[in-house]
């Protein structure tokens, strides 16, 4: 029988004849389950076997759920053109958990926020759990100290609790959660409004969002500059090296 001759790469191994060489230990997966489960402790009370366990005793993969963490989401402040679309994909199951089967269960979790007391006053309605309402006051409120040019973008807010589908598809909109919020809308861009990408709401005022934990759309390529959405998975260092 003839043998196939070693190559070099086989060869330059640094072990004993007879022995294999060590296995290079292959990258530790993130911690997708633990990113949700310390952003969503209200609802998801542990992790077992591959699968994280709600507080109701339910149980979902966390396989299920990876997908929302394929494309890394940028904490860093945006330089350029985005090209993905981070955040975007969102596993619905999940967020039905999270924050209401239906339109009935998430309106009896609504809670007030002023949104910017100062400036505006205008009275919104975004769910109190896991915290979205008492966040969203907090952007509010340190929105209002920005100096006034800024303030004026942002003042015009729409869409936070409105049970409705994507247009153009069967997906619930974070809308639907009541954990997502339009914000300076006479200054958005949309990508199906034009074909090139734009952004004229100010970086202060996301990085504001995202220290409350909101992931903006304007750092998507299907860019959509006046939408933000509570999502404190995705900012997590363990998940967004």
């Amino acid at each position: 029988m003839l043998l196939a001759p070693t190559s070099a790469a086989q060869e330059d191994t640094g072990s004993t004849p007879g022995e294999r060489a060590p296995r290079t230990a292959s990258p530790t997966p993130p911690p997708f389950g633990a990113c949700l489960q310390q952003a969503y402790p209200e609802s998801i009370c542990g992790l077992e076997a591959g699968h994280l366990v709600f507080c109701d005793g339910d149980r979902m993969q966390i396989a299920e759920v990876a997908a929302m963490f394929a494309e890394r989401y940028p904490r860093e402040a945006l330089t350029g053109v985005p090209t993905t679309d981070p955040g975007r994909t969102r596993h619905e199951p999940l967020f039905l958990k999270l924050y209401g089967a239906d339109k009935a269960a998430v309106r009896g979790t609504l809670a007030t926020v002023v949104w910017m007391p100062k400036t505006v006053g205008r009275k919104l309605k975004v769910t109190a759990r896991h915290g979205v309402a008492a966040r969203l006051q907090k952007v509010s409120d340190e929105l209002d100290q920005l100096p006034a040019p800024i303030r004026q973008i942002v003042a015009d807010t729409s869409g936070t609790f409105v049970w409705r589908k994507i247009r153009g598809t069967d997906r619930l909109s974070m809308h639907s959660f009541a954990i997502a919020i339009d914000v300076g809308v006479p200054n958005a861009d949309f990508w199906k409004w034009r074909k090139t990408y734009r952004n004229r709401i100010p970086l202060e005022v996301v990085a504001i969002f995202e220290k409350h934990g909101f992931i903006w759309g304007g750092k998507w390529l299907h860019f959509d500059t006046m939408h933000f959405e509570y999502r404190p998975e995705l900012l997590n260092p363990l998940c967004a090296p």
